[in-house]
This record gives structure tokens, C-alpha cells and sequence, in this order.
């Protein structure tokens, strides 16, 4: 995108990591240019007063000439989502056993009595949910906008990580996918004998996988596991589409704005090819 030269990031920008790291002594002798992880408040996002007690903290910071690079959260920001919907059981990653993926990265944390599990990207609200955080981000004066890793439904396909998003939602979602995707006898040379009725976590029970099982084998190069490589386009795909959409509503409400993403080069778990995106972390 052609960005206006004003509001663009430059190769010789220097970026604190965290905005309370300008209190340090010696902030000023490395002349940053802007603060990197501008996290938004670690919870009660959607009162009005706890995030204007923030845009302010963001001003006073752009008062000094300072950039301010917004961050949107997948991991972090778990609370954010339990506020947003009140019970949030039914949009949470799942394994093959049907056991909740949370953030052990994280410790064993709890909000409101849910523990901090991993959003699954093929929850009916995610979209909404994005944009609604969005919103919270641009009522501040903030110069650029990223989005943490994408602690998913598409990372947790990923080797070493979970071996997939087994959820409700996602099991629909992978069905309708494999249905537009595959011609029936397509279907049917993979074992697929009617889609109408196809579950990909009964799929694999009855192939006898466990979790322990299927984690064995999705964690080696050619593990074997059937429609293993379908289950992991179909994850991706759908993070893509769904962040373009909450990337083209950033634009609508501003054209400029310089949007980033966190990335691993060893993980494929990003929407890292989106038209919107203009720098990565």
C-alpha cells in the first residue's frame, strides 16, 4: 500500500518494547522514536472509564513527540473476551478428546471463573469480537496497529503445538470445506462416504487415533494421519478470511494506518499474505 510518508514505519525507527519502559533513566539515551507493545488494559476493556484512563496514557506519550504502536491480542487479552461474552465455553479450542486448550505458556490463570483458553477462529463472534477491539484501539491517538500471535485454531494445527482445532464449530466448518472442495467421489477416495454426515473428530476415532496417538503423528514429517494437510489449509484459510475482514475494517476507519503482525518464520500460522498488512514483527 502506499502509505503517506508521515505514517510509515522507517528502517531506521527505534521502538521501546514496552510503553512503561520510558520511565527507565536511561530512555532518552537511545533517542526511541515509539513504543512497540502498547497493550490496552488487561481487563474491563468495554468500560468506558478504564479505557479512557488508557487513551489518555497514549496522548501524554504522543505529547512527547513519541509513536505508539497499538496491540491487538489473541493470548493476552483472554479476559477481554470473557467480558465480551459473558461465557465464552462454547468458542474455545478443543482437542481430539474434547479437553479445552488453554495458554499453559501462560500459567494456570482464570477470569471470572473461566480458565484462558485458546479462542478458536471459527467462533461465530470472532469476527465482531476483533472488530470490537479495534474500536477500542483506534479511540486512542495511536500511530500503528499489530496484532500478537495468532494463538488459534490455525496455530494449534501446527507441529508441537495441539494437533487442531476439534470444536464444534470447527468441525462444521471443516465439513462444509471438504463438501465445496471435493467432488463426491473425490470424497469418497478418502474415505468420506457421505459428507452430509461427516465429523472429522468421529473420522479419526474410528481409525482408532487417541489424542496421544494422533499428537504422535502429527508431530513427525509424513505421520500419516488422513486429511491431515486438508485440516490444516482449512484452518488457515479461514483465519485469512476472517482477519482480512477485521483488517479492511481497520482501513474504513483508517486508510493509513500502518496495520503489522507477529510471526514465526518456523510456524506457517499467520495471515501473512493479507493486502492489508504492511509490516511483520
Amino acid at each position: 500500500l502506499a502509505l503517506p510518508a508521515n505514517r510509515q514505519i522507517e528502517k531506521s525507527s527505534v521502538f521501546y518494547t514496552y510503553p512503561q519502559n520510558s520511565n527507565l533513566a536511561a530512555f532518552n539515551d537511545f533517542g526511541a522514536d515509539g513504543a512497540f507493545w502498547g497493550h490496552m488494559p488487561e481487563h474491563d476493556l468495554y468500560d468506558s472509564a478504564v479505557l479512557s484512563t488508557w487513551v489518555n496514557d497514549v496522548q501524554a506519550f504522543r505529547n512527547k513527540g513519541l509513536e505508539y504502536m497499538a496491540r491487538g491480542e489473541f493470548d493476552w487479552g483472554f479476559r477481554w473476551f470473557t467480558e465480551y461474552t459473558g461465557d465464552p465455553t462454547s468458542h474455545w479450542v478443543r482437542t481430539l478428546d474434547d479437553d479445552i486448550v488453554t495458554m499453559s505458556f501462560m500459567g494456570d490463570h482464570s477470569y471470572q471463573g473461566y480458565p484462558n483458553g485458546w479462542l478458536s477462529n471459527h467462533s461465530s463472534v470472532f469476527v465482531d469480537y476483533f472488530k470490537s477491539q479495534v474500536d477500542a484501539l483506534l479511540s486512542a491517538n495511536v500511530s500503528h496497529i499489530m496484532f500478537d500471535s495468532q494463538t488459534s485454531s490455525t496455530r494449534s494445527t501446527d507441529m508441537n503445538q495441539f494437533g487442531g482445532d476439534f470444536s464444534t464449530m470447527s468441525m462444521d466448518g471443516f465439513r462444509a470445506y471438504m463438501r465445496d472442495k471435493y467432488t463426491t467421489a473425490q470424497l469418497a477416495s478418502k474415505g468420506i462416504n457421505n459428507i452430509n454426515n461427516f465429523n472429522y473428530r468421529d473420522f479419526l476415532k474410528s481409525r482408532g487415533y487417541t489424542h496421544t496417538s494422533y499428537m504422535a503423528a502429527a508431530n513427525r514429517i509424513g505421520g500419516g494421519i488422513p486429511l491431515f494437510d486438508d485440516f490444516i489449509y482449512f484452518n488457515r484459510d479461514v483465519l485469512n478470511e476472517k482477519m482480512a475482514e477485521v483488517f479492511d475494517y481497520i482501513r474504513s476507519k483508517d486508510a493509513n494506518i500502518e496495520i503489522g503482525a507477529t510471526t514465526a518464520i518456523s510456524e506457517a500460522r499467520g495471515y501473512i499474505f493479507d493486502k492489508d498488512l504492511t509490516f511483520l514483527a
